[in-house]
């Protein structure tokens, strides 16, 4: 920070910095005589703000200007199965407008979970905008923390499963009845280890039809991308079927089952 007296030259005021709060940084200066000042404030060689003039008589207070950071983070997924990575984004603003932090400052993000920390790299996308990936090390709550200046500003949580939790609400979702010779349908909603609803889709399923009075040419899976399978076939022909319906080879609640068709 400097201020400038037309007549004397330049005043560095570099040291009078004060952190008051997260992302808030106050500069506080004494202005050695009367006279009229002006006020300049940079980080590196770019200009934060200038040219603001100061008329000072020897009883006046210490003139202050702040400078205001805001920080976001965004995870893409939330919930996500083990083995896949998590994209997270951190968005910063100063008054409103997006910045880059100052290279002074330490500014990085934390993933934490499991007993584990670690420190993913950041990308610069554009002005103010940052972005990493990550994988977790196992099931369970991760918790990203974006740290500036050594403090914690910001913090979203992760939740990573295993593929083999998902599993249906209940047994009566599962069909034991169809027409002959129509399309039917049923919906398999996944969920985490905890038993909270999967939000994202991807997983690997396996649906099939066999035992009965003749061959099943139809069955589909479609995958609705938001933790939603719905699952098609048609029975050609009245009789007894038996249905088997499994999640990276691990049959879910209820499966096999018979459905009748008439």
């Amino acid at each position: 920070m400097w201020l400038n007296d037309p007549t004397r030259g330049l005043l560095d005021c570099r040291g009078a910095l004060n952190k008051q709060e997260v992302g808030t940084n106050t500069f506080q200066f004494c202005l050695p005589y009367e006279g009229t000042w002006k006020l300049k404030i940079t980080r590196g060689k770019k200009l934060l703000f200038g040219n603001e003039e100061i008329t000072t008589q020897v009883s006046d207070r210490l003139p202050t200007h702040t400078i205001n950071y805001e920080f976001q983070i965004e995870t893409n997924p939330s919930n996500v199965r083990v083995g896949k990575s998590v994209s997270l984004s951190i968005s910063i603003k100063e008054n409103g407008k997006p910045v880059d932090p100052d290279p002074s400052q330490d500014f990085k993000v934390s993933v934490f979970g499991n007993g584990k920390r670690s420190y993913p790299s950041l990308t610069r996308n554009r002005i103010g905008e940052y972005v990493t990936e990550f994988s977790g090390w196992g099931a369970g709550y991760y918790v990203a923390t974006v740290i500036y200046d050594k403090t914690k500003v910001v913090k979203r949580k992760i939740v990573y499963h295993e593929a083999t939790s998902a599993r249906m609400s209940s047994t009566k979702d599962l069909p034991t009845r169809s027409q002959r010779g129509q399309l039917s349908s049923f919906k398999v909603q996944a969920k985490d280890m905890l038993a909270n609803p999967i939000g994202v889709g991807g997983d690997l399923w396996e649906f099939g039809i066999s035992g009965g009075p003749a061959t099943v040419n139809y069955v589909k899976i479609i995958d609705q991308q938001n933790g939603c399978y719905l699952f098609e076939y048609i029975l050609p022909v009245s009789g007894v079927y038996n249905f088997r319906l499994l999640l990276d080879g691990n049959h879910v609640q209820g499966s096999p089952w018979r459905v009748s068709a008439t």
